[in-house]
């Protein structure tokens, strides 16, 4: 399912622009009709910056490596979840990391010990620097992440109930960055809005100052040559 998404996300785009360019020649028909190019150029401009504010402002679910529900791995006799608060996690922003560590079996596994590291660049960013009691097998982890990227979350769990050993269980954390707090700049959407938001303005602007020019050359009075 979660292939899914990128297709039906290009999918809802491709309409989405579909609706704006059938609606936009609709306007320009008009136009011709009844000859009031600064009325179009009005509403236009109302439509295009209302679909703007509708689309910043509208929460964004992409998550490629970080879905909704988690990620969740099983080593030996250990399944441990991971999932980020938000399930985005953005530049700048203290991100939640929740985890879940559970034995296969369903023992009580409360204050297993723990150790917990955050990886970017092949170099330790974060981390607990010693192992502690994971209380009724959940623990949150706060962290801010500087720059975007793919990091690696890496959970150390010391098997004291079944082997004695130590258990690594490693999870990427997908960070991206951010335009203006809206959305992440390296989404689909980021890359589409914001070429558009420039064409379609300059393209506004340039009938406005059309229109007005050919207003003021009909004002201009010209001399009948006889």
């Amino acid at each position: 399912m979660g292939n899914c998404k990128p297709v039906i996300e290009n999918f809802l785009t491709i309409c989405i622009f579909l609706r704006v360019w059938t609606w936009l020649n609709s306007l320009h028909h008009n136009c011709h009709i009844h000859y009031d190019h600064e009325k179009l150029a009005r509403t236009c401009t109302v439509g295009i910056v209302s679909g703007l504010l509708i689309l910043l402002f509208s929460p964004s679910d992409s998550s490629a490596d970080m879905p909704m529900g988690g990620l969740q791995q099983r080593i030996g006799n250990y399944d441990v979840s991971v999932k980020t608060d938000p399930p985005q996690p953005q530049t700048g922003t203290t991100v939640k990391i929740l985890m879940a560590i559970s034995a296969v079996n369903g023992d009580d596994i409360s204050g297993i010990p723990a150790d917990i590291t955050i990886k970017g660049d092949g170099s330790v960013l974060s981390g607990l620097n010693r192992p502690i009691a994971i209380p009724y097998g959940h623990y949150t982890y706060q962290y801010k992440f500087e720059k975007p990227g793919i990091y690696s979350l890496v959970v150390d769990i010391y098997d004291i109930y079944f082997t004695g050993r130590q258990v690594s269980f490693t999870f990427p954390i997908e960070v991206k960055s951010t335009f203006f707090g809206l959305w992440g700049a390296s989404d689909m959407m980021g890359y589409i809005l914001l070429p558009s938001i420039v064409i379609i303005v300059s393209t506004v602007l340039a009938l406005i100052i059309w229109q007005k020019h050919k207003t003021k050359l009909k004002g201009i009075p010209h001399d009948d040559k006889r």
